[in-house]
């Protein structure tokens, strides 16, 4: 009885290992010149935090993504574009967004950001862009 109590508890932590949790998949819409935010909660459990964003954007190479630790920073990211001030993981001018975030604290809220820099006679077009914030 003993070896099965351990088989089965060495099993669930295996399987708890490799436990992951969706904070944030949603599909939304981006227009040129616009930017949007998504906010998260870091789970007490967590281990590291993955981030992917994909967008169907023709110009995409102007989409520039952060995952920011406060809402100042959101502000200075979507609104003013002023991103050379925004504290946190950052890539300007990418097709897509990937990244793997190992330092951020348990129970705190982040933002994941995108903006989308394309001007021009595309400016009132709209995008399909689908980020997906996993804990694991």
């Amino acid at each position: 009885m003993k070896k099965l109590f351990a088989i089965f508890i060495a099993t669930l932590i295996g399987f708890c290992a490799f436990a992951q949790e969706t904070l944030v998949l949603e599909k939304s819409y981006i227009q040129n010149q616009e930017g949007l935010y998504w906010e998260f909660t870091v789970p007490p459990y967590s281990q590291y935090i993955k981030v992917d964003c994909s967008t169907s954007a023709e110009f995409s190479w102007k989409m520039s993504f952060a995952v920011v630790p406060s809402k100042e920073d959101v502000i200075k990211f979507c609104a003013n574009r002023q991103f050379s001030y925004v504290a946190g993981s950052y890539k300007k001018k990418g097709q897509d967004y990937s990244v793997i975030l190992k330092d951020l604290t348990p129970g705190e809220t982040y933002y994941f950001c995108a903006f989308n820099g394309t001007m021009g006679f595309t400016a009132a077009k709209q995008y399909t862009i689908v980020p997906t914030v996993t804990a694991y």
